[in-house]
C-alpha cells in the first residue's frame, strides 16, 4: 500500500513539474525567420534568400530580402502587407518578386522589381 501511494504521488509530481514546464517556455507567436526561397544571381558571387518573417505582437509578417555574400547577410528590401512568395526571378539586373497575401480572399499578387545595381 505504501509503494502505490508512492507511485501516486510521483507520477502527480511529475505531472505538475510538466504543467509548469510547458507554461514558462509557452510561446504565442512564432519567433523564427523561415528561409523560403534562395536565387542564385548571374556573374555575381552572392545569392539572394527570401525569408517569411512572421507576425508578433507589435509588427505584422512580412517577406524580407537579403544579400548573402562570403558568410554575411545583408538586408535590401522588407515587403510588409505580403506573407507568400508567387514567384522570384533575376532578369536584367534586377530581382522580380510575385508577392501575396494568402489572407486576402482575392488572391492577386503584386509584382515588385527591386534593383541589383550597386549591390
Amino acid at each position: 500500500m505504501k509503494g502505490v501511494r508512492l507511485a501516486i504521488a510521483t507520477a502527480i509530481a511529475i505531472i505538475i513539474i510538466w504543467g509548469i514546464y510547458k507554461i514558462t517556455t509557452f510561446s504565442l507567436f512564432d519567433d523564427n525567420f523561415i528561409e523560403v526561397k534562395s536565387v542564385s544571381v548571374p556573374n555575381k558571387d552572392y545569392i539572394l534568400k527570401l525569408y517569411y518573417i512572421p507576425s508578433n505582437a507589435s509588427s505584422q509578417s512580412y517577406i524580407q530580402v537579403r544579400k548573402f555574400e562570403r558568410g554575411t547577410e545583408i538586408v535590401i528590401g522588407n515587403y510588409k502587407r505580403y506573407n507568400f512568395i508567387s514567384s522570384a526571378m533575376v532578369n536584367k539586373g534586377r530581382l522580380m518578386l510575385i508577392l501575396e497575401d494568402s489572407t486576402k480572399s482575392i488572391k492577386k499578387g503584386d509584382t515588385i522589381y527591386l534593383s541589383l545595381k550597386g549591390l
